[in-house]
């Protein structure tokens, strides 16, 4: 959509479908949409937050189990050597 347009003929390039949706909406509606997106935009970083603390999570789980079975078989090897 270019940008130069006046907003009339911009709305002239949308498509039948859209046109329709936004002339049936009322003021109260476009704050709602507006307020919606916010909310999506939060849920969305939300969910990679959370996303990312689970990979943590789960990296920490396994990495201190290979930890500890290492430290198993050093403390193992150190008895064998008395």
């Amino acid at each position: 959509m270019d940008e130069q347009k006046p907003p009339t003929e911009r709305m002239a390039d949308l498509p039948d479908e859209t046109r329709a949706f936004l002339a049936q909406l009322q003021p109260g509606d476009i704050e709602l949409l507006r307020e919606g997106l916010g909310l999506l935009r939060s849920i969305l970083t939300v969910g990679r937050f959370m996303r990312w603390l689970v990979i943590t999570l789960a990296g920490l789980v396994i990495g201190s189990v290979m930890l500890w079975e290492n430290i198993q078989k050093a403390g193992a090897w150190l008895k064998s050597m008395r």
